[in-house]
């Protein structure tokens, strides 16, 4: 289960490293991005309506309940893949 405050400090890191994180979810054709904010965008990398993409869920709910197919961590210098939440939290915390 992922906290709210856990999903501010993963957004606080992002904006702190200039990280660019897409969070793709199995099954669903658009993907959570996080890059200093938090939004919904297409596989093609548009962004989309918070609420066409993920109706009434929070990106906290997302995040504990969706199936994850990859979180990619785009830094400047490097780009990371993580399978699990967990792996995210650890880069984050």
């Amino acid at each position: 289960m992922v906290t709210q405050a856990e999903v501010a400090a993963i957004t606080k890191r992002a904006r702190e490293a200039s990280a660019r994180i897409v969070v793709t979810f199995k099954g669903l054709r658009y993907a959570m991005v996080i890059n200093g904010f938090i939004k919904a965008e297409d596989r093609d990398s548009s962004k989309v309506e918070w609420s066409k993409a993920f109706g009434s869920l929070t990106p906290k709910e997302l995040l504990s309940s969706m199936p994850i197919e990859k979180i990619e961590v785009q830094l400047p210098d490097k780009t990371f893949i993580f399978n699990q939440v967990k792996e995210l939290l650890k880069w984050a915390l």
